[in-house]
């Protein structure tokens, strides 16, 4: 899942991890680390490089082991399948996040087979853009219902853009053709 600010994936992290839970993924003890509590299958992404550790910023991880007598954590990297055991302090020092949602930004470069896009009213032309290819196979939209007010509760998804969904349409295409372009001062002259 991918969302133009910290806010809305913070949300989406939250949620993601308690279907996770009640469906049975999560297993095992419970650590609590960086004001965060992990178990076996939770999704991570790692915050800052550390280069002892192997770990990069923006690195997507599942959650293997944990030992609570440590306060460790051992994933497996999405980049590579060798186990990286991530350290007490790195974690008591909020270097790790949930990861079942990330912001665009950091999912530049990144390709998965699957996206989900919350397009909210920060998001621009070249934002959409990054998150509506990051996907192999498909690529969702879902547009928070008022640009003005962003309530992460209430998304709609937008199947086509088409005379079906006027308002939809016109609000995917208001953010799309918004752009951060700067015009350099030579083209103005």
């Amino acid at each position: 899942m991918l969302a133009y600010d910290k806010a809305t994936v913070a949300d989406l992290n939250q949620l993601a991890r308690r279907h996770f839970a009640a469906a049975g993924i999560l297993d095992g003890p419970t650590l609590h680390a960086g004001g965060r509590e992990y178990q076996r299958g939770d999704r991570v992404s790692c915050l800052t490089n550390h280069a002892g550790l192997g770990v990069l910023n923006g690195d997507l991880a599942t959650v293997t082991t944990i030992d609570t007598d440590t306060g460790e954590l051992v994933v497996r990297l999405d980049r590579h399948p060798e186990p990286v055991t991530l350290s007490s302090w790195y974690l008591d020092n909020g270097n790790l996040d949930y990861g079942y949602a990330i912001t665009g930004h950091k999912a530049q470069g990144i390709t998965v087979d699957r996206t989900f896009s919350i397009i909210g009213s920060g998001a621009t032309r070249q934002w959409v853009h990054v998150a509506m290819s990051r996907g192999r196979s498909t690529n969702t939209a879902y547009l928070t219902m008022s640009p003005d007010q962003e309530s992460r509760a209430e998304c709609v998804h937008v199947p086509h853009l088409d005379d079906t969904h006027t308002d939809s349409t016109e609000a995917a295409l208001a953010r799309i053709r918004r752009s951060r372009h700067q015009q350099a001062a030579i083209e103005l002259v």
